[in-house]
C-alpha cells in the first residue's frame, strides 16, 4: 500500500526503497483473500477461529472477513480498482463449497453496492489439480480434473450476467 500511496516499499530487516513512479504505476490492485490462521505458541498454524470448520488444507474459510477487507483496501488506495482472488475452498464436500460461494458472491455484490470499486473476483483454482500440501486429496476447483463443472460451479455460472 505504501508503494502505491507514498512511493515507498520496505520489508522487515531491509532498507526502504523509494520511487515516486510507483504511485502512478498501478491502476488495479489485487487483493488475495486467504483463510485466516492462528499462530500457536509453538509456532504452528491452526484454523481461526479455532472452532471453525477446516478444509483439507487445515484452514477455515471465513467469508465474513471479506467485506471489511475490501472496504479497508479501497479506503487505503482511493481511485484504484480492486480485484479479489483466492476465493474458494479445498474440500470434496460440494454442498459446503456451494454454501461458501453463495456467501462470497453475496459479500462481493454488497461491496460493489457499497461503492467498493471491485472489477473482478477470481475463484482459484478453476480446475482441480495437485496441491503441494495435500496432493490430489484437496479438490479446490470449480471443475473436476476431467473439466466437468461441479454443481456449485453451475450455480456460480448461473449468477453471471
Amino acid at each position: 500500500v505504501d508503494a502505491v500511496t507514498e512511493g515507498a516499499f520496505q520489508l522487515p530487516d531491509r532498507a526502504e526503497l523509494r520511487d515516486e513512479r510507483w504511485m502512478d504505476a498501478f491502476d488495479l490492485i489485487g487483493v488475495q483473500f486467504a483463510p485466516p490462521v492462528s499462530i500457536d505458541a509453538d509456532g504452528s498454524f491452526s484454523p481461526y477461529p479455532a472452532d471453525a470448520r477446516a478444509d483439507a488444507t487445515g484452514l477455515a474459510p471465513h467469508p465474513e472477513a471479506l467485506p471489511p477487507l475490501l472496504h479497508r483496501v479501497a479506503e487505503a488506495v482511493p481511485g484504484r480498482s480492486l480485484a479479489v482472488s483466492l476465493l474458494g475452498v479445498a474440500t470434496d464436500d460440494d454442498d459446503w463449497r456451494h454454501e461458501l460461494l453463495t456467501a462470497q458472491v453475496g459479500f462481493v455484490r454488497e461491496a460493489v453496492d457499497d461503492g467498493v470499486p471491485l472489477v473482478g473476483a477470481f475463484f482459484e483454482p478453476g480446475i482441480d489439480g495437485y496441491e503441494p500440501a495435500t496432493g490430489f486429496g484437496a479438490p479446490r476447483g470449480l471443475l473436476d480434473r476431467d473439466r466437468r463443472p461441479k454443481p456449485s460451479a453451475q450455480w456460480l455460472f448461473d449468477q453471471l450476467p
